[in-house]
């Protein structure tokens, strides 16, 4: 099970900057708005900031890229995994970064390549995969 407690969206696609945070504990949170405001971009997000590396670049990346700007795309995702709570911030094609920071009873922080392999064997530890997909 995963548990989203907020995400920030920089720079991606036809998002300048976006913040949810403060999501409820239980429930179901509804996206709704007009054709073309973002409601794909977010759950593309999720799943980017989750699977792929921060120095990728792959189409799932380049299609991150907004149109006619010369800025990195960012997203940061704060989330509970089974046990592990964590932040993830990844920005891709330019100044690519990876930051992962472990918080709650164990706290650790990793960076660059350790951030994507750390995150990659917490979700292969608590999630199913193929139901994430």
């Amino acid at each position: 099970m995963m548990r989203i407690h907020s995400l920030v969206i920089d720079n991606v696609r036809g998002i300048d900057h976006l913040e949810l945070s403060g999501l409820p504990e239980t429930g179901v949170v509804v996206i709704h708005g007009d054709n073309e405001v973002g409601k794909s971009t977010l759950a593309e997000a999720i799943d980017v900031v989750l699977n792929e590396k921060h120095g990728g670049r792959s189409r799932k990346i380049q299609a991150l890229q907004p149109v006619g700007k010369d800025v990195a795309p960012q997203i940061t995702l704060e989330a509970t995994v089974g046990p592990v709570h964590f932040r993830i911030t990844k920005r891709w094609l330019r100044k690519k970064a990876s930051e992962l920071q472990v918080l709650g009873t164990h706290p650790a922080q990793f960076t660059g390549g350790q951030a994507d392999d750390e995150l990659e064997r917490i979700l292969g530890a608590h999630l199913d995969r193929a139901l994430l997909q």
